[in-house]
């Protein structure tokens, strides 16, 4: 989290890590990167252009050496234990965000356009972005 818990300012936003998303909260989703990658993934997300029409959220991706890596697991309390690779991001007067488990909420399948750039960018391959479209599991 950031110091004091103050926003840090990020692509021209307010963002802060929240401490429900690190501290094994059993409803919430985990980051299990540093808070520098999870802002480092928001300025990438929000600095592609990532952003829903409605500019309300925003997609990020942890990218290593040019492809998508993991950087998070699901809510500890519902059920089995899944990697994510997806972040989903709420754009606010403070935004946050967190690793998306695309199987339990249809809201944060990110647009065709931003699976798109993905592909074109090779950061994900076909058959992930196919999976990740229709909310079922995936690996990378």
């Amino acid at each position: 989290m950031t110091k004091d818990n103050i926003p840090t300012e990020i692509v021209g936003y307010k963002y802060i890590s929240k401490a429900d998303h690190r501290d094994n909260t059993p409803t919430k989703s985990q980051w299990t990167v540093s808070v520098a990658d999870e802002h480092a993934c928001f300025d990438f997300g929000v600095g592609h252009g990532w952003v829903s029409t409605s500019g309300d959220s925003a997609w990020g991706l942890h990218v290593i050496d040019g492809k998508a890596d993991y950087l998070g697991k699901s809510a500890p309390g519902r059920g089995p234990e899944a990697s994510l690779f997806v972040a989903f991001f709420q754009l606010a007067d403070v935004c946050h965000g967190y690793p998306s488990d695309l199987k339990r909420s249809r809201r944060e399948i990110p647009p065709t356009s931003v699976t798109r750039a993905w592909l074109e960018g090779k950061y994900l391959k076909g058959p992930v972005i196919r999976k990740l479209q229709l909310g079922q599991t995936c690996s990378l």
